[in-house]
C-alpha cells in the first residue's frame, strides 16, 4: 500500500514539472532567441504619467535615437511596474542601453530587460 501511494506521488510530481515546463515554454510562433529580449520591466514611482502625449512610454524620451521610436506601452504587472515592448526583438545588450536610459527619466525608480537568466549559460 504504501509503495503505491509513493509511486502516485511520484507521477503526481512528474505530471505537475511537466505542466509548468510547458506553461514558461515559448510559443511555436516565438522568434525571440536567448541572446534577445523584446520587453523591459519599468519601475515608476508615484505620480508617474503612464504615456506621454504622444501615446508613447513614460521614459521614452530620454532614450536616444531609433530605439525611442521602436518603444511601445504594455500592460501594467502590479507594484507601479509597467512592461514596455519593442517593436522588434533587440540584443540584451541593447535592451540594457535602453534601460539605462530609462534610468535616467523623472518618475523612473529603475529599468532592466525582461530576460530569464540561467546559472549555466
Amino acid at each position: 500500500m504504501q509503495r503505491t501511494m509513493h509511486r502516485f506521488v511520484l507521477v503526481a510530481v512528474g505530471i505537475s514539472l511537466i505542466f509548468a515546463a510547458n506553461a514558461f515554454a515559448p510559443s511555436a510562433g516565438a522568434t525571440v532567441r536567448a541572446s534577445q529580449t523584446d520587453e523591459l520591466l519599468v519601475r515608476y514611482d508615484p505620480g508617474a504619467p503612464p504615456v506621454r502625449w504622444n501615446g508613447r512610454p513614460w521614459g521614452s524620451q530620454c532614450v536616444e535615437g531609433v530605439m525611442a521610436r521602436q518603444l511601445r506601452t504594455g500592460r501594467w504587472i502590479g507594484a507601479g511596474m509597467r512592461i514596455i515592448r519593442f517593436d522588434r526583438a533587440v540584443t540584451v545588450k541593447a535592451a540594457q542601453r535602453v534601460a539605462t536610459q530609462f534610468q535616467r527619466c523623472p518618475y523612473i525608480a529603475w529599468a532592466e530587460p525582461n530576460i530569464v537568466r540561467f546559472f549555466l549559460e
